[in-house]
């Protein structure tokens, strides 16, 4: 089997589970040369990290085959693993009593990842959508966009690995004690683009006076070169109905906007615990 694009009709390594020039799911395509006697290769390791195999004690652990499955208005939920740079998905059936998230406790675990808070979440199934909660992780919940997201004061966002923090409050100063310094020709600050530090300081502020303000591995105002999940153009922010808003531009991992409170997720939604891509899926009974 191979894969192609269902937009861009080019053919991609069958590791891949998005076009990496537009950001679309993958199909899978028969090759007519493939002998359907020959035996099956083994599937890609499970990893975020695409530049080496896992141990076994890195790959999360999958719920038995003989767990209660979730059953919903005619429904059974399950999380998928996604792996980010290539790499086989991984399924987790989600019982009815909610599948618990975390570094080395709960059905679903990720020792390996330190980003990961011991007991970071609980995904309940609720109707015909699941419910996650926040148990009080540290670095929280991000969920993937799909539109342009209004921007609010203090809004955190994930971009490959680099989290952002926005601001969208104007610094004031004194004129009178800037005289020398001020440049009446340049553009005024719209907002300010903070990057966080995987320890948790903060890095590099980014003044935005011009829109779209992009960010990307190889294009852009923000350029990381050194962040290889990082689309060469991956997001923007841009001007929206009622002030700044941030889209995504068809990057292949995605962009991300921390969320408060429990999640109302629907299947096909995507969300990030630590370094970890997960997804809803649904299946009817």
């Amino acid at each position: 089997m191979r894969k192609a694009c269902p937009s861009c009709k080019i053919d991609l390594d069958p590791q891949y589970l998005f076009c990496p020039e537009c950001g679309s799911t993958l199909d899978l395509v028969p090759d007519a040369a493939s002998d359907p006697e020959s035996p099956a290769l083994d599937a890609a390791p499970s990893t975020l990290d695409a530049s080496g195999a896992p141990s076994s004690s890195q790959r999360p652990r999958p719920a038995p085959a003989s767990s209660q499955q979730s059953r919903a208005g005619g429904k059974r939920f399950r999380i998928v693993r996604l792996a980010r740079g290539g790499g086989s998905a991984t399924p987790f059936d989600i019982p009815d009593a909610g599948l618990p998230l975390g570094h080395d406790e709960g059905g679903l675990s990720f020792p390996d990842d330190d980003t990961v808070s011991p007991r970071h979440a609980l995904v309940v199934p609720a109707g015909d959508h699941v419910e996650v909660q926040d148990l009080g992780s540290l670095n929280g919940l991000y969920v993937r966009i799909s539109d342009a997201h209004p921007l609010s004061e203090g809004d955190c966002f994930v971009c490959g690995d680099s989290v952002f923090r926005a601001s969208l409050v104007a610094g004031t100063f004194a004129p009178a004690e800037f005289k020398l310094y001020a440049a009446p020709a340049e553009k005024p600050v719209l907002a300010t683009l903070t990057r966080i530090l995987s320890d948790g300081r903060e890095g590099e502020v980014h003044p935005i006076r011009t829109l779209p303000f992009v960010i990307g591995r190889e294009e852009g105002d923000v350029k990381l070169g050194g962040d290889r999940f990082l689309s060469r153009r991956h997001a923007a922010i841009q001007a929206g109905p009622a002030g700044l808003a941030l889209a995504d531009q068809k990057s292949r991992n995605g962009t991300y906007v921390r969320r408060g409170g429990s999640l109302h997720l629907n299947a096909g939604d995507i969300f990030l615990i630590g370094r970890q891509l997960l997804r809803v899926e649904s299946v009817s009974l």
